[in-house]
């Protein structure tokens, strides 16, 4: 499961996307005890295969347009977008104020996006150095910052985009 922060005119657009193993009606029922403020119904949910939920999490459209599996074998790139993505495991809590400096800061950048990535769980029980993957124990959930652009003369980023910078600069802050 992942929620996505992003700016939408003078306030944020919160999404929540995730993959469940199962069926509609077994994700309903899970979310509607663990989650039930979410109020997550069958008819937000779409049951598809695993390889299509993989075309899904590389184009949310691409169901919609009918691409079939075998796109994923083109090694060009789809689409004239740039992008740039800084990530943070955070340890402990983010404080209220904290969290309401950094959603105003992604609402004044207006392009720059935030995904949480819960851990914690089973993840917690899994010691740093069991796996290549080491941002397991101890970490409450990451933090990706994220921007996309279009135009392909923007080399240097740094200067001619918002970058996720100007929002993790504020973690040290808020935590």
């Amino acid at each position: 499961m992942r929620l996505l922060l992003q700016p939408e005119g003078k306030t944020l657009k919160a999404t929540i996307v995730a993959l469940f193993l199962g069926g509609a009606d077994e994700v309903v029922s899970l979310m509607g005890k663990e989650f039930p403020l979410m109020g997550l119904k069958k008819e937000n949910c779409s049951e598809v295969s695993w390889i299509e939920s993989v075309l899904w999490w590389n184009d949310p459209k691409s169901l919609e347009n009918g691409d079939k599996p075998e796109i994923l074998l083109d090694r060009k790139p789809n689409n004239g977008i740039f992008l740039k993505r800084k990530s943070d495991f955070i340890e402990k809590g983010i404080s209220k104020d904290g969290w309401e400096t950094i959603f105003k800061r992604i609402v004044e950048l207006g392009k720059t996006g935030i995904a949480f990535n819960p851990y914690g769980g089973k993840m917690d029980e899994i010691a740093p150095d069991a796996t290549p993957f080491p941002h397991r124990k101890g970490n409450m959930f990451k933090l990706q910052y994220s921007v996309n652009w279009v135009d392909p003369s923007c080399r240097n980023p740094y200067v001619s985009v918002p970058q996720p910078t100007d929002i993790r600069c504020l973690k040290e802050k808020a935590v």
